[in-house]
């Protein structure tokens, strides 16, 4: 039985080297995550509305909410 498991161990091992999976690598949420950065822009070239602005907000934080995305932060700058 000891010998079986010492061969596990040293196929992990192997298996470790073989892949050069010497350090674990980071998870988003180690790495910093993603931030996008969105302005608006009206035809006209006025500015949109606060109504506006607080619609588009509601529906990309449903949508981002909807695909599943944890931890995942929608805000209006301005």
């Amino acid at each position: 039985m000891l010998l079986v498991l010492l061969a596990i161990i040293l196929a992990m091992g192997g298996a470790m080297l073989l892949n050069k999976a010497y350090t674990p690598e980071y998870g988003l949420d180690l790495a910093g995550g993603t931030t996008v950065t969105l302005q608006p822009v009206t035809p006209n070239g006025s500015a949109p509305s606060q109504e506006s602005l607080d619609l588009a907000v509601n529906i990309i934080r449903e949508r981002v909410n909807g695909s599943g995305i944890s931890d995942a932060e929608v805000a209006k700058i301005r």
